[in-house]
């Protein structure tokens, strides 16, 4: 699901048939395991493991519902209102939803661009500014 932080967030039930679609994908007929249990021609050990590489499988894959699983409390953590994620997080709590994990990493990695932006305008601004000043101050008879 791609979301806009400048638009509006997913519902409640967007959020659910997304997860409805991720479980209908992940399936055992697509696993390697399963890849497994068609190749080998042992009866018997073909079953063995099949069940074995899926066992593995599924316990290195990541679980591909993680990043949209709500965490709690996050729609209320102090965003600072004037910032896009204070803007997003508060659009969130209107729906009366928490934010999702993939969200929650969306806003702080977005926080932190305009925390390092504002730094570095503010800097440029002092900069033009004492440089400015200093250009003047040299025009003086």
């Amino acid at each position: 699901m791609n979301f806009n932080l400048f638009g509006d967030p997913p519902t409640v039930e967007q959020i659910g048939e997304l997860r409805a679609a991720i479980r209908s994908n992940n399936r055992f007929e697509d696993s390697v395991g399963y890849k497994v249990l068609l190749a080998c021609p042992i009866p018997v050990l073909d079953v063995v493991a099949g069940m074995t590489a899926y066992a593995v499988e599924s316990a290195v894959k990541p679980d591909p519902l993680a990043p949209f699983e709500m965490v709690p409390g996050s729609a209320a953590r102090p965003w600072p209102a004037e910032t896009i994620a204070g803007q997003y997080a508060a659009k969130v709590r209107a729906q009366g939803r928490d934010l999702m994990e993939c969200e929650v990493q969306a806003l702080e990695r977005a926080s932190d661009v305009e925390s390092t932006t504002r730094l570095v305008l503010n800097a440029a601004s002092q900069s033009l500014q004492s440089a400015v000043a200093d250009f003047f101050s040299s025009k003086k008879p």
